[in-house]
């Protein structure tokens, strides 16, 4: 695989995003938003309550709120990386793609940078802004800045990129076998619901997204699903329109079954088997043997 080659691909689509404005404010304005909302949220939410917002709630919340992040690096990439091979299909540009001297990993490689660069960069850019406003509200009730912390760099700088990577692979796969882009979309935005199940169980405090195994198990297991997609190497004079169109990698039901599965696994192994128990209505001694299997 030649990187060069990818990079061009990349390049060329970069330069597509600059003419289509409105892929650059799907990308950029919800990171604002969220960064801008959330503080906001605990800032009125501590003034309605008379400034009596406890401090210890603070610390269930702000874990969950920068775990939210993931839910956008699930998000963001849909946009740019579900146009990725359906956009060519829609402009009669993929043969011209295909003609070229290179495989079909570098071109999906190409299309993967120009969607993960971009995503990344609003992403963190987004997470400054609500790590400032964050600690500007909570200071005066914790008695000390929040962020950064270890854990929320092992969010953004760890998770967040295995997140970006796992919504691009996905949403190219997609992309390769549909031909139509709000249906790519429709399609991509599905990856976001596994995350988004974590993200509630941690705000119910099922899981203890403040716990850093809890943060490096799912780190883990997104590491797993971005591993497991196999692509073969073939030049280009040697293959098909329907080679590229399969984009050979995880199937769908791969990225989904993995997802469930940790969740199901976080909640027995990071959660308390009391609150286990009582919240998801399983029997007590039921968890606690099924705790005790895993554990040993």
């Amino acid at each position: 695989m030649r990187l060069s080659k990818s990079w061009v691909i990349a390049t060329k689509d970069f330069k597509v995003f600059l003419k289509q404005k409105k892929i650059l404010y799907s990308i950029t304005v919800a990171p604002i938003i969220v960064s801008i909302l959330i503080p906001g949220v605990i800032y009125f939410a501590g003034q309605n309550k008379g400034g009596r917002l406890p401090a210890t709630e603070l610390r269930v919340l702000l874990p969950a709120f920068a775990f939210f992040y993931l839910i956008l690096a699930g998000y963001i990439p849909t946009t740019i990386a579900s146009y990725s091979i359906v956009g060519e299909k829609v402009e009669k540009s993929l043969e011209r793609l295909l003609a070229t001297p290179t495989t079909d990993s570098e071109i999906l490689l190409g299309k993967g940078i120009s969607a993960f660069l971009p995503s990344m960069g609003a992403i963190l850019g987004g997470s400054v802004i609500f790590m400032v406003l964050m600690d500007l509200v909570t200071q005066p009730k914790l008695g000390y800045y929040y962020f950064p912390n270890w854990n929320a760099g092992l969010v953004f700088f760890l998770m967040v990129p295995l997140a970006v990577v796992m919504s691009v692979g996905w949403n190219v796969i997609v992309s390769s076998r549909v031909t139509d882009v709000r249906v790519a979309q429709q399609v991509g935005i599905l990856l976001v619901l596994p995350l988004a199940g974590i993200y509630v169980g941690g705000e119910l405090n099922l899981i203890q997204l403040g716990d850093t195994n809890t943060l490096l198990t799912i780190a883990g297991v997104l590491f797993a699903v971005d591993l497991r997609r196999p692509a073969r190497h073939r030049n280009s004079r040697d293959r098909g329109r329907s080679d590229l169109e399969a984009a050979e990698g995880t199937p769908a039901c791969n990225y989904f079954f993995s997802l469930f599965f940790f969740i199901g696994l976080a909640l027995t192994l990071f959660s308390s088997p009391t609150t286990f128990s009582f919240r998801l209505g399983c029997p007590l001694p039921l968890v606690i043997r099924v705790r005790r299997l895993l554990l040993t």
